[in-house]
């Protein structure tokens, strides 16, 4: 059977095409002849039949000089949609690492910024805000298919040290300005 609207092949007795949602006209009476357009009896005017779809436009040829394009190979990335498995881009190997690494040494930084009066603990605060804004990123990324499901604990943890190297740093950013000021005072009471 065809289908009125489209022109393709559906199942025979269909109600509707599965292809493009056009009801479909009863098909005519196997064991009788048509089907009959009216029920005897019945004060309704006959069924008028469907009118005939246009006939679709033939799909034009390749331009000259230009071969057609050949199918792509199974499971290779069409580029039409981004997402994990065949038919997606490859998945990007992420960043959570580098994330995690920043975030420690931030930590490291923090730790030495009660002897230096505070200074390395600015850049402490400095590593630990990228290390929170690449682990969180890293997430969105995982969370949209970009990125493999394998990184998420570690952009996690990239996330949770960053916020414990900002508030270390803080933390021993004001200490070592504390220490300044009361080795100053020492000092000037001797």
């Amino acid at each position: 059977m065809t289908c009125t609207s489209c022109q393709r092949e559906i199942a025979d007795n269909s109600s509707f095409c599965p292809f493009c949602g056009t009801a479909q006209p009863a098909a005519p009476s196997v064991q009788g002849g048509p089907a009959p357009t009216s029920l005897p009896g019945s004060t309704l005017p006959p069924a008028t039949p469907a009118m005939p779809a246009a006939p679709m436009a033939p799909v034009p040829p390749p331009a000259a000089g230009f071969p057609p394009a050949a199918p792509a190979p199974a499971g290779a990335w069409s580029g039409s949609t981004p997402g994990v498995g065949a038919g997606g881009p490859p998945l990007d190997q992420g960043k959570a690492t580098m994330a995690l690494m920043l975030a420690i040494g931030g930590i490291i930084l923090d730790l030495g910024g009660c002897c230096c009066f505070g200074v390395p603990a600015l850049a402490g605060i400095g590593l630990g805000v990228a290390a929170f804004i690449m682990g969180r990123n890293e997430l969105e990324d995982i969370a949209g298919g970009f990125v493999s499901q394998e990184s998420q604990g570690m952009a996690n943890g990239a996330k949770i040290a960053g916020i414990v190297a900002i508030v270390l740093g803080v933390l021993s950013f004001f200490g070592g300005i504390a220490l300044a000021l009361f080795g100053a005072l020492g000092g000037a009471q001797n």
